[in-house]
């Protein structure tokens, strides 16, 4: 199991106009797979790998052009670096 631990007050150190935009927590993280079940034992660096952005595959953050957002990203995976 993984996770993030997001510390608040990020934004009283933002610039006065930046304060209040949209956030969001991104949690990076990537598995093996056998068959349907995740791979836990004998991973191999070079194998295939399923990636997920906070457990969904192929989500979709939304943000308008122009628009300024604050990303908080974090790699919750043991073996990619991202």
């Amino acid at each position: 199991m993984a996770g993030l631990i997001v510390v608040d007050g990020l934004d009283e150190y933002l610039p006065a106009p930046l304060r209040g935009i949209t956030e969001h927590v991104v949690a990076l993280k990537d598995f093996q797979l056998v068959g349907d079940q995740i791979k836990t034992t004998k991973l191999k660096i070079g194998a295939p790998t399923t990636r997920t952005v906070n457990g969904q595959l192929n989500p979709r953050i939304r943000i308008r052009p122009g628009e300024t957002q604050l990303w908080r990203l974090g790699n919750i995976g043991a073996n990619i670096l991202y």
